[in-house]
């Protein structure tokens, strides 16, 4: 490689302090670039002349790494864009029911709490059992046979006695099922939720916010009621 003389890059005016090259991040912009490749071929030894290769070698790369700047800017135009445009289809959802997996429910105002479980295969019995905050047993709803698919469930907000209330508040929730052979399958709980707001622009990008329940992104959302 041909060395250049600081007096020609001087007279191009491409010589920087350290200050000034500090300020533009030492990025190498087009025209500095062509710059520098005109001062090269001026400046090579007539005698053993630079192979036109590298010159075409030189360009292409530095076409490459525009390209990869170009995209890079154009990705993160439309991730913004894309994100916004999510957050204002979930801002819809505020006031809604949607349905999320959870090992618990908010027995509020409503009286109740309702859920769904997912069966892959056939049960001889399916119960529900509801815990308080101590983790004692308070309830347990028993769903008798159900075939595979979606089962629904409810709890009235009532102990086992079938009389008393429990207080408002958040219940643990945990359901299995009884498989032909004899043993029991843990299933994971579908808990409906109201959709309290919509969270935009933190580390997990755009959520709903379900309370207690915490915050939960769009493909956590099961169904929207």
């Amino acid at each position: 490689m041909t060395t250049i003389d600081t007096k020609t890059l001087d007279a191009l005016g491409l010589t920087q302090k350290p200050a000034a090259a500090a300020t533009n991040g030492n990025a190498l912009g087009q025209d500095v670039f062509m710059k520098l490749l005109v001062a090269q071929l001026q400046n090579q030894n007539p005698l053993n002349p630079q192979d036109g290769k590298d010159f075409v070698a030189q360009l292409a790369q530095f076409s490459v790494v525009e390209g990869i700047e170009s995209m890079k800017s154009a990705f993160s135009d439309f991730s913004s864009s894309s994100a916004q445009g999510q957050g204002l289809q979930m801002a819809n959802l505020v006031g809604k029911n949607v349905l999320v997996a959870a090992d618990r429910g908010v027995l509020d105002s409503s009286g109740s709490v309702r859920g769904k479980l997912n069966l892959a295969d056939p049960s001889d019995r399916v119960t529900v059992d509801i815990y308080d905050e101590s983790g004692k047993a308070i309830r347990s709803i028993d769903l008798g046979a159900q075939p595979a698919g979606e089962v629904e469930f409810t709890w009235d907000g009532k102990l086992d006695d079938g009389i008393t209330v429990a207080p408002k508040g958040v219940y643990g929730i945990k359901a299995k099922a009884l498989q032909n052979g004899g043993g029991q399958l843990a299933l994971q709980p579908q808990v409906e939720a109201p959709v309290e707001s919509v969270v935009m622009g933190g580390a997990n990008g755009v959520q709903v916010d379900l309370g207690v329940l915490g915050k939960h992104g769009l493909k956590d959302i099961l169904e929207v009621l």
